[in-house]
């Protein structure tokens, strides 16, 4: 069994730098650690992270000037780890999101190693008291959200990527020319695409302390999984 390199990107507007520093925390505490870490600055200046939070492996930040709406800068990590080209699978994770579990990225390597055509995993998405609500549950009768499924869409808060996939579809994101929102979590303002036009500093702050044993938003492990091959694949 051939075990795929993961990387994990993250894309940042600078607005929420305690959030981005729990989540990163959660990616270094992996019990299976990244072959890559890419952080995009959307319209910021991102800050040093590599060493201030001992993040294992490359970690790779890039700051862009426009801010390109939450697709773009999405593209512009990908088209980074494509650049690079030693890494097979990406994890996508909103920059407000844990990895609740230290395995997440064990697991995720799992399942496409044992199934080398599976395109894409979505995590589940859980809130502050490990609770998932019906809309988070991308498929139709929805059922134990602890149970994988097959599914034709999935959850953008977390998700993995091969970039196998990817090299023959394409990333299919629109960039903020053609895109002015995001969807949003419910509280959460929409994004408007290019609404940094000064771009502001990505600067770290201590992230605010969590009840012991809540997990947060994103990051919960894998509940869903589709292939981009004819037949369906689960997650477990």
């Amino acid at each position: 069994m051939v075990e795929p390199r993961i990387a994990v990107a993250v894309v940042t507007m600078g607005n929420r730098p305690a959030e981005v520093d729990a989540l990163l925390e959660s990616v270094a505490k992996q019990d299976l650690p990244p072959t890559r870490i890419v952080i995009v600055g959307n319209g910021c200046r991102l800050p040093e992270f590599a060493a201030r939070l001992s993040l294992p492996g490359e970690v790779t930040t890039i700051d862009v000037d426009e801010n390109l709406g939450c697709p773009g800068g999405r593209n512009v990590g990908l088209a980074r780890l494509r650049a690079f080209g030693d890494v097979d699978v990406v994890v996508e994770l909103d920059d407000d999101g844990l990895l609740v579990d230290a395995d997440v990225l064990r697991r995720v390597r799992d399942l496409y190693a044992a199934q080398p055509r599976l395109g894409i995993v979505g995590f589940r998405i859980a809130d502050e008291h490990g609770e998932t609500q019906r809309r988070h549950v991308p498929r139709v009768g929805a059922g134990d959200p602890m149970q994988g499924g097959y599914v034709t869409g999935f959850l953008g808060g977390g998700h993995a990527l091969s970039m196998a996939m990817l090299a023959e579809t394409g990333t299919g994101r629109p960039s903020s020319s053609s895109r002015t929102r995001r969807p949003t979590s419910p509280g959460a303002p929409p994004t408007p695409a290019g609404a940094s036009s000064t771009p502001p500093s990505c600067s770290s702050s201590t992230p605010r302390p969590r009840p012991p044993g809540t997990p947060s938003t994103t990051g919960s492990p894998p509940a869903t999984a589709f292939g981009w091959s004819a037949a369906a694949s689960r997650s477990r």
